[in-house]
This record gives C-alpha cells, sequence and structure tokens, in this order.
C-alpha cells in the first residue's frame, strides 16, 4: 500500500493507493483498494471516497465520517455493483437464484452490539435455476410411494429447493434459467438481524415472488406470495387435491407461503403440504394395491361362500374408496 500523509495543525490529510483486504465471506473474496483519500480530525475519520474491488469481478466504493466510542455517531454510504449473490441468503428454502447485484447501504448508527442501517438492492443478470438432476429424477419415479421415498430422503432447504420440487411435478423447460425483468427488494440491518422489505422476483407470465423476510441470528421468519403460470399452477393444485394455488391475481395464481427455521435448515409450509399431499397418494396407492389382492384372493366367488365373504369384508376394509 502506498500511503501520503499531509499532517497540519489541527488535522492530518491523506491519500492511500493499492493494499488488500481479506473477507471472512468465501463468496466476497479479497477486496483490492484501488485509491482512497480523507483526512483525520479527532477523534474522527472523514473518508471523503475509496474505490475498492473484489476478486469476484465486483466493485465498491465508501465514504462517510467514523468516530470510535460506544455510541458512535458514524455516518456511510457503501455502493457496490457486481457482486455475486451469497448463496444462502438466494434461497431460504424456496427458490434459488443465479446472476450479480449491486445496492447501497446506508449507516446510521454503531453500537458495541454492532451496526444499524439500510438500503436496496437490485439483481443483475439474474435468473431462477432449478436442479436438472432433481427434475430428471422425480420425472423418472414410477408412483406416489416413490415420490414419497424420495422426499424421505431429500431435505428439502439449501440443496434441494421447493422450486426443484416444482419443477419435477409440473414440466416446465422455464424452470430453470428463466430471466428475472425485475429483482428489486429493501432491506434494513440492526445488530443481530436484519430484514428484506418490498422483496419483488419477476419472470413476466411464468413466475413472480412478492414478500419480506426476517433473519433474526440464524432464525427465519416471513411470508412470501409465490404467482406462477396458470397451467402449471393448475398441475400442482391437482397433486395437492386443491390445496394450493386457489387465487388468481394479475395473470398468476397466487400461494401465500410462510418461512421458518434456519439460514442452515430453512423450513417452509408449501414444501409440508407436497410432503402430505405426496403422503396420501401413497396411501392410497397402498390402499388400491390392497384392494386388487383382496379381489384376487376371493377369486370372485359369491358372498354366501366362505372365501367370497372373506374377501369381500377385506376389501371394504382396505379397497379403494367410492369413486376411486
Amino acid at each position: 500500500m502506498k500511503a501520503l500523509i499531509y499532517p497540519e495543525k489541527n488535522q492530518a490529510d491523506f491519500q492511500l493507493e493499492g493494499g488488500r483486504v481479506v473477507s471472512p465471506y468465501p463468496w466476497l473474496g479479497s477486496l483490492q483498494i484501488q485509491h482512497a483519500k480523507g483526512k483525520y480530525v479527532s477523534p474522527t475519520l472523514f473518508l471523503s471516497s475509496l474505490e475498492a474491488t473484489s476478486s469476484s469481478g465486483g466493485a465498491l466504493s465508501l465514504e462517510g465520517d467514523f468516530t470510535p466510542g460506544e455510541m458512535s455517531n458514524s455516518r456511510g454510504t457503501v455502493r457496490w455493483s457486481d457482486w455475486p449473490i451469497p448463496p444462502a441468503q438466494s434461497s431460504f428454502g424456496l427458490v434459488k437464484i443465479q446472476g450479480k447485484m449491486q445496492g447501497t447501504f446506508h449507516l446510521e448508527k454503531v453500537s458495541p452490539a454492532g451496526i444499524s442501517g439500510k438500503g436496496q438492492v437490485e439483481l443483475r443478470e439474474a435468473s431462477f435455476q432449478t436442479d436438472p438432476s432433481v427434475r430428471a429424477s422425480l420425472q423418472g419415479l414410477q408412483n406416489a410411494n416413490d415420490f414419497m421415498r424420495w422426499l424421505t430422503s431429500h431435505s428439502v432447504g439449501l440443496k434441494t429447493s421447493t422450486f426443484d420440487i416444482l419443477s419435477g411435478l409440473a414440466d416446465d423447460p422455464r424452470w430453470s434459467g428463466a430471466r428475472l425483468s425485475v429483482a428489486t427488494m429493501d432491506y434494513q440491518v440492526s445488530p443481530g438481524a436484519w430484514e428484506l422489505n418490498h422483496l419483488l422476483l419477476e419472470s413476466p407470465g411464468f413466475l413472480r415472488v412478492q414478500g419480506q423476510i426476517l433473519v433474526q441470528g440464524s432464525r427465519l421468519a416471513g411470508r412470501i406470495f409465490l404467482g406462477i403460470d396458470p397451467q402449471v399452477g393448475k398441475k400442482i393444485n391437482e397433486f395437492t387435491y386443491g390445496q394450493c394455488f386457489l387465487r388468481m391475481e394479475s395473470g398468476y395464481l397466487v400461494e401465500p407461503i410462510e418461512i421458518s427455521g434456519t439460514l442452515q435448515q430453512p423450513q417452509n409450509n408449501f414444501a409440508q403440504k407436497i410432503s402430505s399431499a405426496a403422503e396420501k397418494r401413497a396411501t392410497e396407492q397402498t390402499v388400491r394395491t390392497v384392494g386388487a389382492i383382496l379381489q384376487k384372493v376371493g377369486g370372485g366367488q359369491p358372498a354366501s361362500t366362505p372365501a367370497g365373504a372373506a374377501g369381500q369384508i377385506l376389501n371394504s376394509l382396505f379397497g379403494p374408496p367410492p369413486g376411486k
């Protein structure tokens, strides 16, 4: 790093060039300082500008006034562009997004507990992503029992998103790589927590995600409204026995989804609906199979015979319900 310092009686102006800052976040990488300038008037550092780039290709600028102390009056603004989307924050167990982000953060307060502030984020060159291997394996299953066993062995979360499951239930080429024409959100940071507000992600005519999410420590809470192409939504509605995508809004079938769990193990009640429907279908399939076997046991014999009577009684207990 090259440093130029111009001391005066009550202050010192400075200029910096070069230098590297190692980030604790793997997705961010290290920051290479291009240049910085400002002045120091005890006890406050006035940073006129700082420009840096990340090893991932992103750019960052920082300006503000920073005063040390337990209740600091520090103020500042951070702007960034072309940064990768952090993997955990792009999922929440619901949907995975690939792309870059740009945004701002306005520092409002610094205390021993942490920092407070707010900002905005916009995603660029972004698209919804689903795992093609998940879609292929789901479409290769033969029946509801196989699907239930698959759900039991796959934890829906960071690795397998709810959208991965939906892409297998309702086949559509748009599931993977659907471009987002709108991808914006506001956020607020306080010690130990941050909140996403006015979240809006949309691939027009196919998917729309709206809502807000609160992260407190590692705990998740929030509500998302998932809008989907009516033709795709009807397929999922049928699979869940009419338990989801019941309301039409602005050209989409909409489903409210509650987010919970943790960043490490995100959960949502929509995934639970899919699992419950799969379990019900697997049970019905087993019942139909048992009923078919009992029909053979009875051998089609009249109920007046012992074998026929036994078959009829057992079939009434385990056979398929009327109309199935």
